[in-house]
C-alpha cells in the first residue's frame, strides 16, 4: 500500500494482526479471505473491498496512518457518548435471574453500550488503529469498515484458529478488572469466576467432540492491561483435514457460553427481547480472516468500536458484556462494565 491508497483504505477496508506483528492489510475482492456475521445471525457475510490483500510490517502501516493524521485532530471524545441504560441493565439482571433461580438455564450474558449520534472521519479511524497498535500481541487486532458499519478492537479471544489441519480455541470467562484489585479474590481463587469459566470449557469440550480428540490446556489468570481474565487453551487434531468450512465451524460453536447461554440447549435467540439487546451487531460474533489456503482464524468481536452508517441510523458504540449466574452480584456486575467499557475508551485514545 502506498500512501496514495490510505484514504480508499481507510474508506473501506479490514485488517487483522498477526501474531508476529505484521498486518494483513484486506482491500480485496472475494468473500473467501474475509467474513462476519451479526451477534443474533445464523450465517456468515462476505465482506468485499476493492483492491486485493496484502501484508505490511508494523512500521511501514504506522508510517502510512502517521502521514495520514499529520494534522488532524480526533474529534470524537469520551464526552460525545451517552452513558449505558443503567434501568435497561437492572431489569435484564432480574429476568436472567429469576431464569437461573427457576432452573431454566445456569449462566447468560447481558450487554450495556455506550452510544455516541456521531460516525467517525477516516482520519478518526487511523487514530484508533494507531492507538490499537500499543496493545500486546497476546490482544487480536482486528477491523473491518465500508460506507454503512464498522468495527475496530483489540480482543483477548478467539472463536477458532485452524491451521494445517489442527483447530485451536479457547474458553474466555472471568474477569478481574486491575482497579478491584484490593476488594476482590484473585482469579483462580474466585468459586463464583471459577464455576463459569468451567462451563465453558466442558460446552467446547461437547462440541469439539464432533471434530476430534480434544485436548484442554491449563486454566490461567492471564493479566491484559486493564483486565484479568481466566483463560484455557483446547486444541482438535481435526478428523478429516480441510473438510470443515468457517460457516460450519461458526454454527458449531457460537456464541460460546462466555458471550451467549449456558447451556446452549437453551438457545440464545430469546437474550433480544430483553432490554437494550437486540442492537449488538458484531459485538460478541466472530469475524473469520482467511491467512492462507490451510490457516484461518475467527476473532470473537469484543472490546471494540462500532459504527453504523445510513439514512435510518447514524450512531457509534462501545459495549460490553457479563456472564450473569446464581451468584451475581448487581452493582459488581455493573462496575466489571463500566471497567471493560473503560478499558476500550483508553484502548482506543478516545478521552
Amino acid at each position: 500500500m502506498v500512501q496514495t491508497e490510505i484514504l480508499d483504505f481507510l474508506q473501506q477496508g479490514a485488517f487483522y494482526r498477526k501474531p508476529e506483528g505484521n498486518f494483513v492489510i484486506f482491500k480485496g475482492e472475494g468473500g473467501s479471505e474475509l467474513s462476519y456475521q451479526d451477534f443474533f445471525s445464523s450465517s456468515l457475510q462476505e465482506f468485499t473491498a476493492k483492491r486485493q490483500s496484502q501484508e505490511l510490517s508494523e512500521a511501514d502501516f504506522r508510517h502510512l496512518l502517521l502521514s495520514f493524521v499529520a494534522g488532524h485532530q480526533p474529534q470524537l471524545t469520551r464526552a460525545d457518548f451517552k452513558n449505558p441504560w443503567r434501568q435497561g441493565f437492572d431489569r435484564s439482571f432480574a429476568q436472567i435471574l429469576n431464569k437461573i433461580h427457576g432452573g431454566e438455564i445456569d449462566k447468560a450474558l447481558p450487554i450495556v453500550s455506550s452510544r455516541c449520534a456521531q460516525v467517525p472521519r477516516a482520519s478518526e479511524r487511523a487514530f484508533w488503529i494507531l492507538n490499537l497498535m500499543s496493545q500486546p500481541s497476546r490482544l487480536h487486532l482486528y477491523g473491518l469498515w465500508n460506507s454503512e458499519f464498522g468495527v475496530l478492537g483489540a480482543s483477548p479471544e478467539i472463536l477458532f484458529h485452524i491451521k494445517s489441519g489442527v483447530l485451536k480455541t479457547m474458553a474466555v470467562a472471568g474477569t478481574l478488572p486491575k482497579s478491584q484489585l484490593q476488594d476482590r479474590l484473585p482469579l483462580l481463587e474466585d468459586s463464583k469466576e471459577i464455576a463459569e469459566h468451567q462451563w465453558v470449557i466442558a460446552d467446547l469440550k461437547t462440541q469439539l467432540a464432533t471434530l476430534g480428540s480434544v485436548q484442554v490446556g491449563k486454566t490461567e489468570s492471564v493479566e491484559l492491561p486493564h483486565l484479568f481474565h481466566l483463560m484455557t487453551d483446547l486444541k482438535v487434531q481435526l478428523n478429516s483435514q480441510g473438510s470443515w468450512t468457517a460457516v460450519q465451524l461458526c454454527r458449531l460453536l457460537h456464541p460460546t457460553p462466555a458471550l451467549g447461554v449456558s447451556p446452549r440447549s437453551r438457545g440464545f435467540q430469546w437474550l433480544k427481547d430483553l432490554p437494550d439487546q437486540s442492537d449488538r451487531g458484531l459485538f460478541g460474533a466472530p469475524v473469520v480472516f482467511r491467512l492462507s489456503v490451510d490457516e484461518m482464524i475467527a476473532i470473537v468481536a469484543i472490546r471494540n468500536i462500532q459504527w453504523f452508517s445510513s439514512s435510518q441510523r447514524q450512531e457509534t458504540l462501545v459495549s460490553s458484556g457479563c456472564g450473569l449466574v446464581k451468584d451475581s452480584d448487581l452493582e459488581r456486575e455493573w462496575q466489571e462494565l463500566m471497567a471493560k467499557q473503560n478499558s476500550t475508551f483508553q484502548t482506543l485514545g478516545i478521552l
